[in-house]
C-alpha cells in the first residue's frame, strides 16, 4: 500500500468538481488535502489549477513518449535466490526485501485474497519481475498490480461478487440508498435532487448482473429476463423501506464454468400494506455463471425472507 495521505474523511462528502483539475477555477490555489494526493509532485498549496494542469499534461507527454521496460531491468536487476533453496523463514525476509525494493520505486503489488510467501515470492522471481513497466525515473506516480490479475480467484470473486449482489438487491430500495442520494453541501444546495430517478438507474444497471440466456426463478425453474425483472420490481415496489443490510458470504464454491455460494442476510424492512418493521436474517444463495467475457453472470438469486414476507412468485 502506499504511504501517501489521502484526502480528509469529508472531501468526498462535498461536490466533487469542487477539487477537480478540470473544473477547479483555474485562479485559485488548489487545496491543500488536493495537493497531498496529487499524481503531480506536492508543493505548497498556492499552486494555481492552471500550473497544475500545465504540469499534468507534461506528465502526459512523458508517459507518452516514455520507454516500457521489464520490471527487473527497471529495479536494477536485483538477485533474487531460487525459492527451492530457501527455508520458509528465508523465503518471508527475501519477499520484504524485494517488496521494499519495489516500493523505493513505486511499485506495488497486493493481494486480494490470502496468498502464501512463498508462493507471492514464487511468483515475483519467476513471472512479475518479467512485466513490462513505463521506465520514468522518479516517477510521481505509484504504480499497483495485484496478485490475481495473473492468477484469478474464482472463490474470491464469487464470494465478494455475492454479497455485493445481495446488499445491492436491497439497497436499490432502501432508507440509507435515499439518505445518500439526498445528501447536501454546505451550501445546503442538493446535489443529486432526483432520488427516485437516480435509483431507477441503480436498478437499471443492477438487471445487467443478470445472465441473458440463462435464468432461473426462486423454484429453480426457467425464467425469462423480463419476468425476473418484473418480479424484482414487484420486489421493490413491496418493501420500500428497506435498512440495517448486512450481507457476508459463508461458503463459495466454483465447478468449472458454474458458481454457488451461500451469504449470510440480515435486513429490515416495513413493506406497503403494514406499519410494522420486520428483521429478517437467514442464508441467501447466489447461483453464477461465467460469461463470455470471463466474469460471472447471476443465474439464480433466492433472498432469504423473499417466500416468508408474501413475495410470491409472477
Amino acid at each position: 500500500m502506499s504511504d501517501r495521505p489521502l484526502p480528509p474523511d469529508d472531501w468526498f462528502d462535498n461536490d466533487p468538481s469542487k477539487d477537480d483539475p478540470l473544473f477547479y477555477p483555474i485562479d485559485k490555489p488548489l487545496p491543500t488535502a488536493f495537493d497531498s494526493w496529487s499524481p503531480i509532485d506536492r508543493e505548497p498549496s498556492d499552486q494555481s489549477g492552471e500550473e497544475y494542469i500545465r504540469r499534468l499534461e507534461e506528465w502526459e507527454d512523458e508517459l507518452e513518449r516514455c520507454e516500457r521496460v521489464p520490471l527487473r531491468q527497471f529495479l536494477g536487476f536485483p538477485t533474487l535466490k531460487p525459492i527451492a533453496d530457501l527455508t520458509a523463514d528465508e523465503v518471508t525476509t527475501e519477499l520484504e526485501r524485494i517488496l521494499d525494493l519495489m516500493a523505493a520505486h513505486k511499485i506495488y503489488l497486493d493481494t486480494l485474497a490470502d496468498v502464501s510467501d512463498a508462493e507471492l515470492y514464487r511468483f515475483i522471481s519467476e513471472e512479475f519481475l518479467d512485466e513490462k513497466v513505463d521506465n520514468i525515473p522518479n516517477s510521481p506516480m505509484d504504480s499497483h498490480f495485484t496478485y490475481e490479475e495473473y492468477h484469478p480467484n474464482d472463490e474470491y470473486d464469487v464470494s465478494w461478487l455475492s454479497e455485493d449482489i445481495v446488499r445491492t438487491l436491497l439497497y436499490c430500495t432502501s432508507l440509507e440508498s435515499r439518505e445518500y442520494l439526498n445528501r447536501r453541501d454546505d451550501d445546503e444546495i442538493c446535489i443529486l435532487p432526483q432520488i427516485e430517478q437516480n435509483l431507477e438507474d441503480e436498478r437499471r444497471y443492477y438487471a445487467h448482473c443478470f445472465s441473458k440466456d440463462e435464468l432461473y426463478d426462486l423454484q429453480g425453474k426457467p425464467i425469462t429476463p423480463e419476468k425476473w425483472q418484473a418480479q424484482l420490481e414487484g420486489f421493490w415496489q413491496r418493501n420500500p423501506t428497506v435498512r440495517k443490510i448486512n450481507a457476508e458470504t459463508i461458503q463459495a464454491t466454483v465447478e468449472g464454468d458454474y458458481a454457488k455460494a451461500t451469504v449470510a442476510t440480515y435486513w429490515q424492512t416495513t413493506q406497503t400494506n403494514s406499519t410494522q418493521p420486520i428483521a429478517i436474517s437467514g442464508v441467501s444463495t447466489v447461483r453464477f455463471k461465467r460469461s463470455q467475457h470471463g466474469d460471472w453472470d447471476v443465474i439464480q438469486l433466492n433472498l432469504c425472507g423473499w417466500h416468508e414476507l408474501g413475495n410470491q412468485l409472477l
